[in-house]
């Protein structure tokens, strides 16, 4: 498998890494097969260069929310069960 060096965002502290991983899988997945010019075939692709690929850090923020708010239901769920 040809690997890819992509320009992309980053995050702006030492903790949202995973959330920024999280959310470039997210959109590859949903929106790979419909990019054009396709990543493979660009010499130096820059993710901000394609609109279906772009997400700002109010979606990390909201993607931080929603898993707390899924760890707590979880965590209720199972002491409730205990």
């Amino acid at each position: 498998m040809e690997t890819k060096e992509v320009k992309a965002p980053r995050q702006h502290n030492h903790s949202d890494c995973g959330l920024y991983m999280l959310q470039f899988i997210e959109k590859l997945a949903k929106h790979a097969s419909a990019l054009k010019p396709p990543l493979e075939n660009t010499p130096h692709p820059s993710w901000s260069a394609y609109e279906e690929l772009r997400f700002g850090k109010e979606e990390v923020r909201q993607m931080r929310r929603d898993m707390k708010c899924d760890i707590q239901l979880l965590g209720e769920q199972q002491a409730g069960g205990a």
